[in-house]
């Protein structure tokens, strides 16, 4: 990604929210945020942006969801999922959405929780 790709961060924290958009911004990537999946995928249809990072417990549609809209609509989106209630069962769930890319690829490092990237 260029300095001016958009990343596209959905939480319903609001706290990390902040965060994550302070840090990126910073680092010169323009930064949207959205609270829950279906608010991303609203966005998502207006402008595609360049990474999703989402939480993957939240009300509504959550980042579990969120990842399997994007597949069943073709988008080739990078997602990255996050959570601080990880666990492996949860980065093992992920897979299956990983394999239906045709370039999938699986990050997994322990921080607070589990977070793991699909693309």
């Amino acid at each position: 990604m260029d300095e001016h790709s958009h990343v596209l961060v959905v939480d319903d924290d609001t706290d990390t929210l902040t965060l994550l958009r302070e840090i990126l911004s910073k680092e010169g990537y323009e930064v949207g945020t959205a609270p829950d999946g279906k608010t991303a995928l609203d966005q998502i249809g207006t402008r595609t942006p360049d990474l999703v990072m989402s939480d993957i417990h939240m009300p509504d549609l959550d980042g579990m969801g969120l990842l399997a809209e994007l597949r069943n609509r073709h988008h080739d989106i990078p997602v990255i999922l996050m959570t601080a209630y990880g666990s492996l069962k949860t980065a093992v769930d992920g897979l299956p959405q990983a394999r239906s890319t045709i370039s999938a690829s699986l990050l997994l490092w322990m921080t607070s929780g589990w977070w793991f990237a699909v693309r």
